[in-house]
């Protein structure tokens, strides 16, 4: 009987803590290295000095020399909206999706 005390427990606790109308305001996770985003719309990378400097609407850009790579949920993909096409050249910057 003791041995199912604490497991129902923590269980009530879980339950209750998910109940509520107002959503926990969780802070953005920032990169603390330099990141290179543009425009969803299209348009140049530009270098800001962490992930949470990049503006809402823009997409983070990947690959080629100097833009490095994704964070771990996203994939570096071809860039639709230039007209660089991947290995046919050796900075041919993608954008994280």
């Amino acid at each position: 009987m003791k041995s199912l005390v604490l497991p129902c427990l923590l269980a009530w606790v879980s339950v209750l803590g998910g109940c509520g109308d107002s959503p926990v305001d969780e802070e953005p996770t920032c990169t603390e290295r330099r990141t290179f985003a543009r425009p969803a719309a299209g348009g140049s990378c530009q270098v800001y000095g962490s992930s949470c400097e990049v503006p809402a609407g823009y997409v983070t850009c990947c690959g080629g020399l100097a833009f490095g790579g994704c964070p771990e949920s996203k994939s570096c993909v071809d860039d639709p909206s230039d007209a660089c096409s991947p290995g046919q050249t050796s900075d041919c910057p993608g954008i994280c999706q």
